[in-house]
């Protein structure tokens, strides 16, 4: 029996922004131009990051959005604005980004638990 889910705008937005990988769609040019390819990941992480924060505030993922402030970026906006000593300026933001990563790779491994099924009598294919 195939499970059916209800369907929910925000959780597909989330879950194509989490899924996105240039390398499907040009594996060999990711190889030839790996440092481009490189860039272009990291600049589309950062540009998705606002988006997918919005996306679960619309999902009520409030959990999730307290533990990516405190874990990841405290951490980097510190760096950015309160630390002088470069030495401390970059273990606070590699340890924000180290941070980012994990969350957005677990994030990822866990928006596919969150899909509610849809139930329905299968005597009456209406309901």
């Amino acid at each position: 029996m195939k499970k059916i889910y209800k369907n929910n705008p925000d959780l597909d937005r989330l879950e194509k922004i989490m899924n996105h990988d240039i390398e499907d769609k040009m594996p060999a040019a990711g190889f030839l131009f790996h440092g481009v390819y490189g860039m272009y990941g990291v600049l589309f992480s950062v540009l998705m990051t606002p988006l997918v924060m919005y996306s679960l505030y619309k999902l009520s993922k409030y959990g999730w959005l307290i533990t990516f402030i405190v874990l990841a970026l405290c951490p980097i906006l510190s760096a950015l604005l309160f630390i002088s000593s470069m030495g401390l300026y970059y273990i606070f933001l590699g340890t924000g980004l180290m941070i980012w990563v994990v969350y957005m790779a677990v994030l990822r491994a866990t928006i596919i638990e969150w899909r509610e099924p849809r139930f329905f009598n299968p005597d009456n294919p209406q309901s």
